[in-house]
């Protein structure tokens, strides 16, 4: 059975598409926010959806925000900056942010300003990489090491993986990337200590904790003791807001 809310509902989203695609990605702390006043819920979904597909072949956030106008004009969206979003204080019932955070050049920031928009008795949502996982200090240490790494090298490299995974695809198939073209590091993993920092020199909150492994994706576990963080690979943060 579907039942009928009226609320005030943010999401902030990073919006990209794979550069395999020959897409462009647009980066950093540029955000776009999809308000939503009444929205259709079932257990375990929100009605209000939309799919974009074919991705457009330039992709500029605004091109995504056009395309959810044109698709759901009961919807408002906009383009901002995910560090001082555009809305006053206490606007939000809900405010939620996932896969989003490691494109931010200042997460405490972003953090803070989830707080400031969303109302008493209003709730935050939103998830990071947790710099601790073995599979993102992995990722840190490579890019670090084909930033001292002369281009040539670094183009020899991915080659001879490639011609690797090629070999491999009766066993096992790996997608290959022949663009030998430098790209940005634009995906920062949060150390969760910062978080909890922050998080606790508020005290207008409450919050809960969830772990994601990199090997179950789709399980939520609490976490009880903040010791036993560096097992999971993202962190999801459900923060409570009251007077």
């Amino acid at each position: 059975m579907n039942l009928i809310f009226s609320a005030r509902l943010v999401a902030i989203m990073y919006l990209s598409f794979s550069t395999i695609t020959g897409c462009l990605t647009f980066s950093l702390s540029i955000s776009s926010f999809v308000q939503v006043n009444n929205f259709t819920f079932s257990p375990g979904s929100v009605s209000t959806s939309a799919e974009i597909s074919p991705p457009p072949k330039k992709l500029i956030s605004p091109n995504h925000i056009d395309i959810v106008k044109e698709l759901l004009p009961n919807i408002n969206v906009s383009q901002g900056d995910a560090e001082n979003l555009e809305f006053e204080d206490n606007f939000f019932d809900l405010v939620f942010c996932f896969r989003s955070t490691w494109y931010f050049p200042d997460v405490i920031k972003s953090i803070s300003e989830m707080l400031r928009v969303v109302k008493n008795d209003g709730l935050v949502m939103f998830d990071i990489q947790n710099i601790n996982h073995p599979i993102h200090q992995k990722t840190v240490m490579r890019w670090e090491r084909r930033q001292k790494n002369h281009p040539l090298i670094n183009i020899i490299e991915k080659y001879i993986k490639n011609i690797i995974k090629i070999l491999i695809r009766p066993i096992v198939f790996h997608a290959v990337e022949w663009s030998f073209q430098s790209y940005p590091f634009i995906e920062t993993p949060t150390d969760p200590n910062d978080v909890f920092t922050f998080l606790q020199d508020k005290d207008d909150i409450v919050y809960k904790l969830y772990g994601v492994e990199w090997d179950n994706p789709f399980t939520l576990k609490e976490i009880k003791k903040i010791k036993n963080l560096d097992q999971f690979d993202r962190l999801v943060y459900k923060i409570s807001k009251y007077q």
